[in-house]
């Protein structure tokens, strides 16, 4: 996130990330995971860290494709741990 003019924009640095957002629109399925947002996770984000959560960000379902040539972070670190972990045992 950056601030531009006032205000927080999210700005992605394709150098440092690439990956596919959906953002989940209004309806049953957020007012679901919010519901469980709110009555399950909180109570133990309180438990564990003494904090109230009061609210939160919008939800988004992100993936990374390979294929595609999708990455967080920079590839010669992650690729060499992605293949060392692929043929682990």
């Amino acid at each position: 996130m950056q601030e531009i003019e006032g205000k927080s924009v999210q700005v992605i640095d394709h150098s440092k990330k690439i990956r596919r957002d959906h953002y989940l629109k209004e309806g049953e399925l957020k007012d679901h995971i919010n519901h469980l947002l709110f009555h399950r996770v909180r109570p133990e984000i309180k438990k564990a860290y003494a904090f109230e959560v009061s609210h939160f960000e919008e939800f988004k379902i992100i993936r990374y494709d390979s294929a595609t040539g999708d990455t967080f972070g920079r590839t010669e670190t992650i690729r060499p741990l992605a293949a060392s972990i692929a043929s682990s045992p």
